[in-house]
Order: C-alpha cells, then structure tokens, then sequence
C-alpha cells in the first residue's frame, strides 16, 4: 500500500521536464507543510496557553490542509500554475487572517511566515508570483495596519507562550524555508549544469559543423573547376579551328548554336585569323542539325567581323532545309562565298594560290 502510493505521488503527468521537476520539488513543500500544519494541531490541542483561541488557531490550520491538499489534487490533473496559484492564496490568506487575528504587534512568526510565502511563488511563478504574493501579503499587513485598534483586528490576541512553544514553531518555519532553497538550489545547480553540458556539445557540434562546411566547400569549389575546366574543354573542341591551307582555316561548326556559343565562336574565329594571319575562313554547316533566326543573325555577325579583319567568309554544307530557312528569313547572302562542301571550297582557294 505504501509503496502503491509512492509510487503515484512520485509520478505526476508531466511532459516537460523542467516543468515535471519544479512539480515535484513544489510536491514536497505541500507535504512538509502539511506536515508542519499537522504538527501545529497536535501543538495546539495540548497546549493549555490557547485557551479560546484554539479554535481560531485549528481553523487556520484546517484551512492550511485543505488548499495544500488541492493544490496535490491539481498538480495530479497536469494544472501545474493553478496549483501553485490555488496553494499560494490558501496558505497566504490563512496566515494573513492570523495575522488580522492577533495585531501587528504580536505577528512577528507571522511575517517570517508571509515571507515564505512570497519566496515559494518567486521560485516556482518567476516574477508574477513574488508580485501576486508580494501584493497579497501587503495587503493583509496594511490592513492590520489600518484596522489597528478596531474589533476586526486583534480578536485573538496570543497568549504569552513558552520557550517550549516558540522554539518548535520557530524551528518548523525554519526547516520549510532551509528546505525551499535547498530543493529549488539544487534544482537550479542541476539544470544550469545541464544546461553548460548542453552548451558545450553545441559548440562541439557547431564546430563539427564549420569543419564539415569548409570541407565540403573546397571539395564543391574543386567539382566547379573541373566543371569549368570540362566546360572550356567541351567549347574548345566543339568549335575546332583548322588550318588547311596557308591562310586559310576551317571551323566545322557541330552540334546546336545558341547565343553564348556564337558569341565564343565569333571570339574564336578572331582570334585564329590574327594569330593565323587567315585570308579565309570556311565555315562548315553541314553537321548544323537546324537553323533557327538568331542562328542565322549570329553567323551573320561573324562572317562581317571576319570581312573587318581582311578575311573572306565562305559558307559549305548548306543543307536544303537551311537554304529554305534563310530564304524565308529573306537573308542576304551576297558576301558570302557558297559552296557545297568542304572539297570545293578547299580546291577553289587552292587553285586560285596557283
């Protein structure tokens, strides 16, 4: 029986871990408390000092057990904040009333009281339980103040007691705030351990991380320049410049032409003919698998920067769907020496060197 209800008190329906210890550690305040109420009952009833004020006195403790007994109930149903909240106005109230009860002037165990009180809500609600306790604690004190010397303040005045009674009820207060801040000590000391574990092993992985970047960078920059390296590889021999004849070169044009490839052939072409000192270009379209306008209009603008640079353009393997694509383009073609292929052309230049 025993171990089947520490077992149920142990286990409460949290999922946040922070949240599951801050429950349990507020779990053990309700029961010391309750505890101590239990103790201060029993004080009570065999004490002969109370006098009257005994039912007083067992009132503020039976008011004391219930709200610390359905603030256990509420920490059960995962209401963790109303828990907190519902103990922290039952045990405040309580003792306020005592203090109401007996007059400031005899209220000293229960201002220490009150201060507990406030350092329960601040530990477990942060800054919104020290203002709501702080103000509800005020308000009682400020009130006993104020109705000072009237019938609703000082009604159960104490009775002078004994080393007996105040060095017991002094030691329980004692032994519930030594053990707040040694529980929420602990609970703090515990997670900013963690939490300095947890930042290393981010700073490990942060690191691990920058490594793994910058060596995938250089192996990223190394693939992009054997791309590059490929890439200027893959234009330099599809744009092969071949000289056949003193002076004269041929550029097999294969393959798809768009506007970046032109443009590189153009640059190319260029260059060949003033490093070559070319008089003629041959410009073989025959392996040309279609021709569109912006083709035609690029092979334009080569053939009239080669006339700039003092070479004749001369066209080969015009295909008859070429020839009707630049019929219907309405292109003129009178700069251009036309040859069907290659052999003619090469054969025209060479005789004409005779």
């Amino acid at each position: 029986m025993l171990t089947q209800l520490r077992t149920r008190i142990q286990n409460l329906p949290f999922s946040d871990e922070t949240i599951r210890r801050q429950a349990a550690t507020f779990q053990v305040m309700l029961v010391v408390i309750l505890g101590g109420c239990l103790f201060g009952m029993a004080l009570t009833l065999l004490s002969s000092g109370y006098g009257n004020r005994s039912h007083f006195v067992l009132g503020i403790y039976l008011s004391i057990i219930a709200c610390t007994g359905g603030s256990v109930v509420l920490l059960h149903r995962s209401r963790f904040t109303a828990a907190v909240l519902v103990a922290v106005t039952g045990i405040t109230s309580a003792i306020g009333a005592s203090l109401l009860g007996t007059g400031l002037a005899g209220g000293g165990m229960t201002m220490l009281a009150l201060g507990i009180m406030v350092v329960l809500a601040g530990l477990l609600l942060g800054r919104i339980g020290i203002g709501y306790s702080a103000s509800l604690c005020m308000l009682f004190v400020v009130a006993a103040g104020l109705l000072e010397g009237t019938p609703l303040v000082g009604f159960s005045p104490p009775r002078p007691q004994s080393a007996a009674t105040i060095i017991p009820t002094f030691g329980m207060l004692l032994v519930i705030l030594s053990l707040f801040l040694d529980r929420f000590g602990n609970a703090l000391r515990r997670a900013l351990g963690e939490s300095q574990a947890r930042g290393h092993e981010l700073e490990a992985l942060h690191a691990q991380l920058e490594a793994k970047v910058a060596e995938r960078t250089v192996e990223l920059q190394a693939s992009l320049d054997e791309l590059r390296a490929s890439q200027a590889m893959v234009h330099a021999l599809s744009v092969p410049i071949l000289p056949v004849l003193s002076g004269v070169l041929v550029a097999p044009v294969i393959g798809t032409i768009d506007t970046a490839r032109a443009e590189h052939l153009t640059d190319r072409l260029l260059r060949a003919v003033e490093r070559e000192r070319a008089r003629a270009v041959i410009l073989d379209v025959t392996a040309i698998p279609a021709v569109e306008a912006s083709v035609v209009h690029a092979l334009m603008r080569t053939t009239a920067a080669l006339r700039l640079l003092g070479a004749e353009p001369y066209l080969v393997g015009v295909r008859a769907e070429v020839a009707s694509m630049l019929v219907s383009l309405d292109v003129t073609l009178d700069s251009i020496h036309i040859y069907p292929d290659l052999a003619e052309a090469v054969s025209f230049l060479s005789e004409r060197r005779q």
